[in-house]
């Protein structure tokens, strides 16, 4: 992912700021006086945005005020200054591809000065919805449920049962549906297609950003795609998740190699010499295979839903050293604390320093079944602890999980 930083303000003087300001104002997009008849000016600097995204929009709003824009940002241009109404909550909103900035601050009269770090959307492969469910935050801000993308040429392709979402090395969206991997470039309804492809078997899949593969086990062994062939590596485990680290190593759960797929564990494989160079394995953390596993700030991360309580998401350093453990089955279903889970099943692709999981659970017959998102600062802690969504097929719902 390339990431650019932006520091140079468009408007550098007083009158320059008070020019653009006309200059919407005349437009029609923005009234400069807030119920007090203040103004401030908001000096904006976006940082991190993948250098795939050839355009940013974004919006100012809140009470007392007419909402800023939407501003389309020109290529290349991505820091100016605005005035804005003064104001105790004042909403930056910064959208471009599929990355995404929001924020409530506080304008005065001797302004503001913001450091807008893009991050990407949270996507959720909702299944059972048949559709991608998108939001900005853990709020649900901008949801969205995408239920198909258009295949230029060709007519809208239907998600069907999406099964993962990545993001690759341009900042684009990964899914794998329908037996097929889908480059979607855009977050829009009917975001267009830049790849379709079909690769059978990737349900469980890991996309390497720095040498541009992606890869995924069959049942049979790892199979490496980089667009145009795949290459086969042996691998004698029986993998439920996968996950890229650094170095060009592959993180994977289930039941490992090591025990001649018997124990489940979780194991570090090198693509490069075909062979597992660590594995972890204990019958008092793992009763089963674990579902899922991603790689954060140097650590690696594993779902692990049926594991007792106190081990449901574990935490381990690149040599598979169990660092940290948490999370237990609510004691009371009906009102959940931090740091309980219905079943942690699969990670959020993030790009960032957040943990999201996807946790899920109950009983279809006894209608108790549960799919929210949990996002967590780290394991071991529940600083940071949100929850959002509830089961179902409307808004802010999900149906990723399911059980009869």
């Amino acid at each position: 992912m390339v990431s650019k930083r932006f520091s140079t303000t468009l408007c550098r003087s007083v009158f320059a700021a008070l020019l653009f300001a006309a200059f919407v104002l005349l437009a029609g997009c923005m009234d400069p006086l807030g119920q007090d008849g203040q103004t401030g000016y908001a000096g904006v600097s976006v940082l991190e945005a993948p250098g795939s995204i050839s355009e940013l929009q974004i919006t100012v709003s809140g009470p007392g005020m007419s909402t800023i824009g939407p501003l389309v940002l020109s290529p290349g241009t991505t820091s100016l200054t605005l005035e804005v109404p003064t104001g105790p909550d004042r909403v930056f909103d910064i959208s471009g591809g599929w990355f995404t900035y929001r924020r409530v601050a506080g304008v005065t009269a001797r302004g503001l000065d913001l450091s807008a770090r893009m991050r990407p959307y949270i996507v959720i492969p909702d299944r059972n919805n048949d559709r991608l469910a998108i939001v900005k935050d853990m709020n649900g801000a901008g949801w969205t449920g995408m239920i198909a993308v258009v295949e230029d040429p060709g007519p809208p392709q239907p998600i069907t049962a999406p099964r993962w979402v990545d993001f690759d090395n341009q900042g684009r969206l990964l899914v794998y549906f329908s037996d097929a991997l889908v480059t979607i470039s855009d977050p829009s309804i009917a975001g267009p297609i830049v790849d379709y492809e079909t690769v059978t078997g990737a349900e469980i899949a890991a996309y390497d950003r720095a040498g541009g593969y992606l890869y995924y086990y069959s049942g049979t062994g790892i199979n490496r795609w980089d667009g145009l062939g795949t290459l086969f590596f042996s691998y004698d485990g029986d993998a439920s998740g996968m996950a890229m680290g650094d170095g060009g190593h592959i993180y994977i759960v289930g039941r490992t190699e090591a025990s001649g797929a018997t124990v489940p564990g979780v194991e570090k494989y090198d693509p490069a010499t075909f062979t597992v160079v660590e594995s972890f394995s204990d019958a008092g953390v793992f009763d089963s295979p674990a579902q899922d596993v991603t790689f954060v700030n140097g650590y690696v991360y594993v779902a692990n839903p049926n594991g007792p309580d106190g081990y449901k998401v574990l935490k381990f350093d690149t040599d598979l050293q169990l660092v940290a453990a948490f999370g237990s089955a609510p004691a009371d279903p009906a009102n959940p604390q931090p740091r309980e889970f219905f079943g942690p099943r699969q990670f959020v692709a993030t790009l960032g320093k957040r943990l999201i999981l996807m946790d899920g659970g109950g009983q279809f017959f006894e209608d108790t079944l549960v799919n929210r998102l949990v996002a967590f600062d780290d394991v071991g802690s529940s600083s940071g602890w949100r929850t959002f969504g509830e089961h179902g097929d409307a808004e802010n719902q999900f149906e990723f999980y399911f059980a009869c």
